[in-house]
């Protein structure tokens, strides 16, 4: 799985890109761990940063999308939330079971992929529907 920021992954929108960039970096990290044998050191820390970093992120997005009655703000926030359960079942996977081979890739794997998705998906949508907005007010 390749977890490198790339620029088709930019929003557009400063505060949000820098915000996915750490995540990126963090889930790099995780992933330089486990392939160099130290992911049941860091998965614990791993998981421990999703879960205060990505509140901090949800609580940021969320807010951006208040102040400029974004429609799909309710959608989106269902979304992180999601994402902020299924965080805390791998919390209850590695507290039950340890950081075991598979919860390592498991992590990677599902945090990744929504990772990826969502902004794909949901924050690009976003993005374009703020640039949209900066335009109408521009020209208003």
């Amino acid at each position: 799985m390749d977890l490198h920021w790339q620029s088709s992954l930019a929003t557009g929108n400063e505060l949000i890109d820098k915000q996915h960039q750490e995540l990126f970096r963090r889930m790099e990290k995780l992933l330089e761990s486990v392939n160099s044998g130290q992911g049941p050191k860091c998965v614990s820390n791993a998981i421990t940063f999703l879960e205060n970093y990505a509140f901090h992120h949800f609580r940021a997005e969320e807010e951006l999308q208040r102040k400029n009655n974004y429609p799909e703000y309710e959608s989106h926030k269902v979304q992180h939330r999601i994402f902020m359960e299924d965080v805390a079942r791998l919390r209850g996977d590695l507290d039950r079971q340890g950081a075991s081979a598979e919860l390592q890739l498991k992590a990677i794997a599902s945090v990744g992929n929504w990772i990826c998705n969502h902004i794909n998906k949901r924050d690009k949508s976003l993005a374009s529907y703020l640039q949209e907005r900066d335009e109408t007010v521009k020209h208003s």
